[in-house]
């Protein structure tokens, strides 16, 4: 129990400035306004991530973690699988439903307020506490020391409460500066509450009972594997990106200053002064392989229309962090810098049609933009999904039967260390198209989403790219050539290909050595092995699925391809196309 008399010395000794109770029994703390309470269709916060690295460095299997604050609960999303439970806390009713989607069977969550002193809706203890905003939207001094009673109570033996400095110093615009907590602030009144503050990085701050014990060797070994395991998958997705960002970057360091796109000071100081709102107001959102990268270079030629160099940033994917390359807003705005005066803005991400969260996202973004799907028969479109993957290495199942039949019962062994989201791999999900184009229908008015089959715009490219732009409200600009890009490609041999991309120490130790032996010229081993991977690709995939595999493919998605056949049906006679 929390002495009164020591929080009213404390009161007295460092927090004067700020009330010692509110007198609010209703509802205390809540000091948000509303556009900062909803997180569910926001991106993570850097200091929420920085929570997450630390925890991750932990042998989490036989732990409870309690989330306060869910957001868009991406720290679900990525230790759910690794964790015995995580119960989540928040306030607003938008994240619930979100948290409810996800459908994890370790992940509760509960509507309560934190300084509300009741711990009755929260069951059990917890190894780690999370909570990157433990003071920022605090009323007084009281309901303060309700929240920290609270935290003690649901605080296992050996615990964990972890926060942000970054967080911890950040309050509302309607709140009293004081709340901008420093770690000796964060120290006192753990302190007065019988726990210790400990300082665990530059950033990362933890209140316990006893000093934290440091990740086990194996713990942290796993922890570097995974980040390691990793790189191939993100390597394969996002090096070319990596790549063009650096030049451009490079390319902005060297340009004059007069000649770099100005900034308005609207929206946060974010848009492009140049471009008339400085959002993109066109989403190509999928589904991959379904031709959403030809089509972003056919329309990224006509004289109206803009796309960044970038494609598949998945910003708005809130629920697949691992996609998502760019993260930051400032980030994602300065994408489209270079849009000047295009009447449309597009932005192209493959994964936003999977994603249970994009849709909302988009929509809370830019409520005015058109929306374009591309779909395509699932028989055709699973296994060039597989072969994609196999050519990532987000996949290792080379037999697409075997890996279809795992569909939802994939065993953790079989998911390769590349893969950046699990749930990719149930193929047998990622070709269930009538639950995620609802998602738009239902987010955006009819009039603003186009869905476009794969068979149709292969057959007549040239009337599709007419459709599109009347879609768009554009002008033809007379193009006809449409030819073939982003065609599947199958790698001869992809032991070697890994070996080439992904080199052991060893290999990786000899070409360093070459390149300290020979300067800049050894700079040329990168474009040798870069055409030895091309030599070793060819177009198209080694192997055909099985006619009867085909026709169970068929019939397993019928009734989902009647639905939403159904549910087209209507928007395609109000948009003029039926």
């Amino acid at each position: 129990m929390i002495m009164p008399d020591l929080w009213h010395e404390l009161h007295h000794k460092r927090f004067s400035e700020l009330p010692f109770d509110c007198g609010n029994t209703t509802n205390p703390g809540v000091r948000y306004c509303e556009h900062l309470r909803d997180w569910s269709a926001k991106a993570t916060t850097p200091d929420q991530r920085r929570i997450e690295y630390y925890i991750d460095r932990y042998d989490l299997r036989e732990k409870r973690i309690l989330h306060v604050g869910i957001g868009n609960s991406s720290l679900a999303t990525r230790f759910h699988n690794r964790v015995k439970q995580i119960v989540g806390t928040t306030i607003d009713e938008p994240e619930i439903g979100v948290a409810r989607s996800l459908g994890f069977s370790n992940y509760g969550f509960v509507l309560h307020n934190k300084f509300s002193g009741k711990a009755d809706a929260v069951d059990g203890q917890f190894d780690f506490i999370l909570d990157n905003n433990p003071t920022s939207p605090c009323c007084c001094l009281r309901h303060l020391a309700d929240l920290l009673e609270f935290y003690g109570q649901k605080l296992a033996k050996g615990g964990q409460i972890v926060t942000d400095k970054l967080g911890l110093q950040w309050v509302p615009e309607d709140s009293h500066p004081r709340w901008s907590f420093d770690f000796d602030d964060l120290a006192a009144v753990a302190a007065v509450a019988g726990l210790s503050a400990f300082r665990m990085s530059k950033t990362v701050y933890v209140l316990s009972r006893s000093p934290p014990p440091p990740p086990d060797l194996l713990s942290r070994s796993r922890y570097v594997l995974r980040r390691v395991r990793m790189a191939p998958g993100q390597i394969a997705r996002n090096g070319p990106r990596l790549i063009r960002n650096l030049f451009r970057r490079g390319a902005n360091r060297l340009a004059p200053h007069s000649s770099r796109p100005r900034m308005s000071e609207t929206r946060s100081g974010l848009m492009d002064a140049s471009s008339p709102d400085g959002r993109p107001n066109l989403f190509i959102v999928g589904a991959p392989k379904c031709g959403t990268t030809a089509w972003v270079e056919y329309l990224r030629s006509h004289p109206d229309i803009f796309f960044p160099d970038t494609k598949e940033e998945c910003f708005f994917a809130l629920d697949l962090p691992n996609f998502r390359f760019t993260r930051s807003e400032a980030e994602y705005v300065n994408l489209f810098a270079g849009s000047g005066p295009a009447k449309v803005v597009g932005e192209a991400s493959a994964m936003y049609l999977f994603s249970r969260t994009a849709a909302n996202a988009i929509r809370d973004y830019n409520p005015d933009a058109k929306i374009l799907i591309f779909l395509r028969e699932q028989e055709e479109f699973l296994p060039s999904l597989h072969n994609q993957f196999l050519r990532e290495f987000s996949e290792e199942i080379e037999d697409f039967e075997t890996a279809w039949r795992l569909s939802g019962q994939r065993p953790a062994n079989t998911v390769p260390p590349a893969c950046l989201e699990p749930s990719t791999l149930d193929y047998a999900a990622m070709g269930k198209f009538s639950e995620q184009v609802e998602r738009y229908l239902a987010a955006f008015p009819a009039e603003q989403v186009r869905v476009i089959q794969f068979r149709d715009w292969i057959a007549s490219p040239r009337d599709t790219y007419l459709e599109i732009l009347d879609f768009l409200g554009l002008k033809d600009d007379a193009r006809i050539d449409f030819p073939p890009i982003n065609e599947g490609i199958t790698y001869r041999s992809r032991r070697l290909v890994r070996f080439i991309l992904f080199p052991p120490a060893l290999a990786r130790k000899l070409v360093r050595a070459v390149k300290r032996l020979t300067g800049w010229k050894g700079r040329a081993v990168y474009p040798i092995m870069h055409e030895t991977v091309r030599l070793l690709s060819s177009t198209g995939y080694n192997k055909q699925i099985d006619p009867h595999l085909r026709d169970e493919i068929r019939r397993y998605y019928a009734d989902d391809n009647k639905r939403l056949e159904e549910r087209l049906r209507p928007v395609l006679s109000q948009t003029g196309q039926g």
